[in-house]
């Protein structure tokens, strides 16, 4: 107990001793000083205290932004992924347009290129297509149906008759093509018995023949004459017109009445005491004159396509 008492007195001792010691070290500081010190220490508190509230709020404030950029962000990738795949289907689909415009210009060409080419052709001498034999020169053809009889040539009616069922559709085609009408002949177009109606100043109608059958002896075919004659006049009619609208047009060789003339010859279209040789060479001119005739009538009034 004691022993405790005097550790208590040797504290309390020292105690004192440094109580004196801080009076005697501060016994001149300036407590007003001090005081204004701890005020204005006080206030900065305040003031860093308020702005330390204001910085919050502004974090606070900046966090919220934040947050909401970085929604926009995610909401801009994902419409520019979108974008991207419609970007990239909208470019599958250009190269696949192109592709088909592409194929479109070449089948376009293609298409103008055959047009011109069918502009180009003469069609009627296609449908028509008049030639002579390669081999002699001398029997004219029309869509390969021979027009004549040689004594080393022997061809024989079904033949001929193709060929004038083949002129007369011809003659008929070129009339229309130019508007050409005649009130006393009709071509009557029926292949190989093709032949041609004539209306008399009486009314009556006789109808002649473009086809014949039979022996070539004696040759010729007086009915087959007539109708070469009725054939040869309607084409006369198709000549005039054509050359009251172009007075230049002329025909290879000029017809006089039943002779077409080659040069100082005639050749007769009649058959009756005739030459095979003399009317295989009238009507290759014939030919002659009628592709010249078709000729003239594409160039006037071209086909349209």
């Amino acid at each position: 107990m004691d022993q405790q008492l005097k550790v208590l007195e040797d504290d309390c001792s020292a105690y004192r001793q440094l109580i004196d010691s801080l009076k005697e070290k501060y016994s001149n500081a300036d407590i007003a000083s001090y005081k204004q010190t701890l005020r204005n220490l006080k206030d900065e508190e305040r003031a860093l205290k308020a702005q330390f509230d204001q910085l919050c709020l502004e974090e606070e404030r900046l966090d919220a932004e934040l947050m909401e950029k970085r929604t926009c962000l995610e909401e801009k990738t994902e419409e520019e992924a979108r974008m991207w795949l419609q970007f990239r289907d909208n470019h599958r689909k250009l190269l696949s347009i192109d592709e088909r415009t592409r194929k479109a210009d070449a089948e376009l060409r293609y298409a103008a290129e055959q047009h011109r080419r069918l502009a180009n052709t003469n069609a009627l001498d296609l449908v028509f297509h008049i030639w002579t034999d390669p081999s002699d020169g001398m029997i004219g053809e029309i869509n390969g149906f021979r027009l004549g009889r040689l004594p080393d040539r022997l061809v024989d009616w079904p033949e001929i008759n193709a060929a004038w069922g083949q002129l007369v559709l011809l003659l008929d085609v070129l009339m229309k093509r130019v508007n050409v009408k005649q009130d006393n002949f009709k071509l009557i177009t029926m292949g190989s018995h093709s032949s041609i109606e004539y209306k008399r100043s009486s009314g009556e109608e006789v109808k002649y023949a473009l086809f014949a059958s039979g022996s070539w002896k004696p040759f010729g075919n007086n009915n087959m004459d007539n109708g070469i004659m009725a054939y040869l006049q309607c084409y006369e009619v198709l000549r005039t017109a054509l050359q009251k609208q172009n007075p230049r047009f002329e025909i290879p060789h000029r017809i006089i009445k039943d002779c077409i003339l080659h040069g100082t010859m005639e050749y007769s279209v009649k058959m009756l005491l005739n030459k095979e040789e003399r009317w295989t060479k009238a009507m290759k001119l014939l030919l002659t004159n009628l592709r010249t005739t078709m000729v003239q009538i594409i160039a006037v009034r071209p086909i349209a396509l």
